[in-house]
Formats: C-alpha cells, structure tokens, sequence
C-alpha cells in the first residue's frame, strides 16, 4: 500500500511532518487509486498549484498497484482512510473501464464507497482516466463510464482523459504516455493536477504562472506547452458532465 500525506502551505513539507490545522477556506483531499495516481505524485502536484494561487490543497493518498475501487472494498484499507478524518473530496479511480465489464465494477466501488465520503463529509469525484496508447479510440468510453459513475452518485467528474485528448487536438505530438503506453508521462499526470485544481478551487486554471511541476520539484516544460496544457484543462472542465 502507498499511503502519503501532504499538507500546508508555501513550501511543501515532508510527508511525515505534521499537518497542523487545515487553513480557513483550504480543501483536505483524500486520493483512493492504484498507479495512475500515484506516479509523479499526482497529489503534491495538486497541492503545489494551490500554493502558486495562496490556496491551502492538503493530500492524502491511498493507492495500490492494479487496484480497482472493489479492491480497495475489500483489504478494508480505503474505508478506514475516509472513516479516520473529515474530506471536502474523495477523488476515485480505478483502471480506463472502458469495457462493460469493467464498467459494472467501477460503479460497484463508487456506490459503495459515495456513502462512506458523504458520512465523513465529503464529496466522491471521479478522476477519468485513459485507455492503452493502443486503444485510444476508447478515450469517448473511458469518459461515459467515468461520466456517468459520477452522475449516478451526485459526485464530481474530473475530465482527464477528455482533457489529454483535448491536449492532442492542440498539439498531437504531446507526449502524454510514459513508454509502458499505460501509465501517464509527467507531462500527462501535470495535465491531470490541472484539471483538479479547477474543480477544487474553481480559478481558471489559465491564470496560473506558466510553471510546470511533477515528482515533487520544477518539471522542464517551455511557458508556450504549459499555457497548451492549461487551455486543454479549462476546456475539458469547460463540458462538465455532458456526454
């Protein structure tokens, strides 16, 4: 299991340090997923766009490798996470669950899981992700399964997948995929921070500085790939939880 905690605001602290009170207006964040969160420390991302804009975005992550929702039901490690503190979000994520299968099982967790968020207080998001580079085709699948888990529940719908397949249609030489063509590059988990810090602050992710992070520092992209990269969050965000 990969349990991290991130909290404060100005420097990131250490994930062992203590958190302290959670700031007025600040939003506790708890991530419950398996690698697609947790590779480049998707959460500190998030957390570290707050900072750019004075918001306090404190993170938890709970998050195995394979994991899906109904996985995380039954090691009993997830529900204790949401039992344990008071979330504003518990942002949910399995594999692309494009097929009918896999659908079926995504909707088992998030309707499981939604009561337990909302008893602590939360509100249950949907983080879509994305198929295999092979199956890309599958990128309007991935988000009607996502989509539609959400609105079953009444939770948030984090677009990412829609968001890097509006990226390409900017730029389709963007390397969104780490060479496995399963797991996200840093450019893509840095896209995906970006389409949550909308949701969680509701600022235009366009006026954020044209700096980019992953892996817990500064990520090696030019101001022109972070504003295409800002434009494809705000306009995936931008088609809410229409089909």
């Amino acid at each position: 299991m990969l349990v991290l905690a991130f909290g404060g605001a100005g420097c990131l602290p250490d994930a062992d340090a203590p958190a302290g009170p959670l700031a007025a207006g600040g939003r506790h964040v708890l991530f419950i997923g398996n690698s697609l969160t947790y590779y480049h420390e998707l959460a500190n991302i998030v957390q570290r766009l707050g900072v750019l804009s004075g918001d306090t975005i404190r993170t938890t992550v709970v998050a195995k490798p394979d994991y899906a929702l109904v996985d995380h039901i039954a090691d009993g490690d997830a529900a204790a996470a949401i039992r344990r503190e008071r979330w504003d979000v518990v942002v949910l994520q399995q594999g692309s669950s494009a097929l009918d299968e896999s659908r079926v099982l995504l909707y088992s967790g998030v309707d499981q899981l939604a009561p337990l968020i909302r008893a602590a207080g939360g509100t249950p998001a949907l983080y879509e992700v994305w198929p295999t580079s092979d199956r890309a085709f599958d990128v309007p699948r991935v988000r009607e399964s996502y989509r539609s888990a959400a609105v079953r529940v009444n939770g948030d719908f984090y677009p990412v997948g829609t968001a890097w397949q509006e990226a390409w249609q900017r730029d389709p030489s963007l390397g969104l995929y780490d060479a496995d063509g399963l797991h996200p590059s840093a450019t893509g988990s840095f896209l995906a921070a970006l389409v949550m810090y909308e949701h969680l602050t509701g600022k235009d992710v366009r006026n954020l500085p044209a700096t980019a992070y992953a892996d817990g520092g500064p990520l090696a992209l030019d101001a022109a790939a972070v504003r295409l990269l800002q434009a494809a969050a705000h306009a995936a965000n931008a088609r809410g939880t229409s089909p």
